[in-house]
This record gives C-alpha cells, structure tokens and sequence, in this order.
C-alpha cells in the first residue's frame, strides 16, 4: 500500500509514459520504435501499479470494515470500554 506521495510520482511517470510515445513519434523507424517500446513499457507499469494498490486498500478496507462488525474494537475502543463503570445490580427481594 503506497502513499499519496508514491500514488502521485505514477501519475507523473505515466503522463512522462505519454510524452515519450509522443516524441518517438517524431523519429525515425528504429527510434521510434524503441520510443514506443519505452514509453509503452512505463505506461503499462504505471497503470498496473496503480490499479492494483487501489484493489488491494480496497480489500484491506473491507477486511477491516468486516471485522469491526464481528466485534472487534479498536485500542481506543477497549480502553473507553475499560473505563467504563459496571452497571448498577438491579435489587432483589428478599428470599422467604
């Protein structure tokens, strides 16, 4: 799972994808070819990457989502929990 930082610096590296496929587009046919081999290669990488972090903060979001639903608290949860009073016995009558 990446940062916003690293999430930023793909996009970057993607649109750079973009600026290589676009000037490969000027050579000749040897470079133009290696350009869009380049440009094509970081792109593709780019992308994956980006999609797959989001799939997977996805899962991890809803594995924690799951959790909390099946009873488990977070620290500050238990601790509040912890601080709480009991609760008051109710009075019982007296037994004949």
């Amino acid at each position: 799972m990446f940062s916003g930082l690293t999430e930023g610096v793909l996009l970057i590296a993607l649109a750079l994808g973009y600026i290589v496929c676009y000037l490969a587009n000027r050579e000749e046919k040897k470079l133009r070819f290696l350009g869009y081999l380049v440009g094509v290669f970081i792109i593709i990488f780019c992308a994956v990457t980006i999609i797959s972090n989001a799939f997977f903060s996805a899962r991890m979001y809803g594995a924690m989502c799951k959790m909390r639903k099946m009873g488990c608290m977070s620290k500050m949860g238990m601790m509040q929990h912890k601080m709480m009073p009991p609760p008051p016995a109710a009075p019982q009558a007296p037994a004949k």
